[in-house]
């Protein structure tokens, strides 16, 4: 009952009646600075201490680094260098040619460095060395939806080609 009442009244007055989900554990760490009201609840009766909570948001964030650095990163790399044009240029139409073309496109923005031009990996890499954690999130929020679009424009592409 309760899935069906919160897919009837839509994702703002959701957002009015529980708040905005946190897009990355980023935010969600952050949010442990911004609503001080929220935190003071874990510290009643000592029950969680400065030292605790800030020890926790440290290994948390690290992990989060970790994790997106030297698993989703390199996974993704992975998965990218699986994506190849499969046309076959005796029968290629110029529909798949331009759908390659934007597969493509999303591969080298996403993981390939051009002069005066930094991959979105490199740039995730560079910010998370500087320690620049919103820029890492807004980052890593990115990263998630280009794949997401790579994916279907490559389904998309395959789908068309019957001479494979």
């Amino acid at each position: 009952m309760r899935k069906i009442y919160l897919k009837s009244i839509g994702e703002d007055e959701i957002n009015k009646l529980f708040g905005i989900a946190p897009k990355s554990i980023y935010e969600n760490l952050d949010n442990l600075n911004k609503y001080s009201e929220k935190l003071k609840v874990l510290q009643v009766n000592n029950i969680f201490s400065d030292e605790i909570i800030n020890s926790y948001k440290a290994t948390v964030l690290n992990k989060w680094k970790e994790e997106l650095i030297n698993r989703r990163i390199n996974d993704y790399t992975v998965e990218i260098e699986e994506y190849k044009p499969i046309h076959v240029v005796e029968t290629v139409l110029d529909n798949d040619l331009e759908a390659w073309e934007k597969i493509n496109e999303i591969r080298k923005y996403l993981a390939k460095d051009l002069p005066g031009t930094e991959s979105l990996f490199t740039r995730i890499r560079v910010a998370a060395k500087n320690e620049k954690y919103e820029v890492v999130s807004e980052l890593s929020i990115e990263l998630e939806k280009k794949m997401d679009e790579l994916r279907k424009l490559y389904v998309e592409y395959k789908r068309n080609m019957i001479e494979i």
